[in-house]
């Protein structure tokens, strides 16, 4: 997968993940964009593996900022 764009997205009941990605290293997620976005009730804010070229602006997990993505 690959130029994945999300933008003014607004969650009030999240569920375990705010942003999961389970790719494989000889296919990783790239170009991911995350712009606006505001999660909360998220169990875990996050679970990825392989992803390359991401972009977090004004992104928030639970009221807390969520800046980058480390697998």
């Amino acid at each position: 997968m690959r130029n994945i764009w999300v933008e003014n997205l607004t969650v009030d009941k999240g569920g375990k993940y705010a942003v999961f990605s389970d790719a494989y290293e000889s296919s990783p997620v790239t170009d991911f964009t995350m712009i606006n976005a505001k999660m909360v009730g998220v169990q875990i804010p996050y679970k990825v593996d392989y992803m390359k070229n991401v972009t977090l602006k004004n992104v928030t997990v639970n009221g807390q900022p969520l800046t980058e993505l480390k697998p």
